[in-house]
């Protein structure tokens, strides 16, 4: 397979992936804000606090701050950068199927 057709496919697959992702802005942060804050929480707070204080009043601050500033992370950035690629794409393709 040449990279043209290799970049292409993965233009596709990422147009599909991110057609259904940005129909909720909200849902779309709060799952990636949980699938990288839960268990970088859980690894911080064995590291920091051991296995016996994990479920602690500072592990449970150390989770809600992570996971609040990993939220508007991928809120107000991640959120717009894929959106950029992907009307970026989409143009391509439009001008490219005329």
């Amino acid at each position: 397979m040449n990279s043209k057709k290799y970049y292409e496919k993965k233009n596709e697959n990422f147009i599909n992936y991110w057609n259904d992702k940005r129909k909720n802005k909200h849902k779309y942060s709060f799952f990636q804000a949980c699938i990288f804050i839960i268990p970088f929480s859980i690894f911080l707070g064995i590291l920091n606090y051991g296995l016996k204080n994990l479920i602690s009043l500072k592990f449970i601050l150390l989770f809600s701050i992570s996971f609040f500033i990993y939220y508007l992370f991928t809120y107000f950035i991640d959120f717009r950068i894929h959106e950029k690629r992907y009307q970026k794409l989409k143009k391509e393709k439009q001008h490219f199927d005329h």
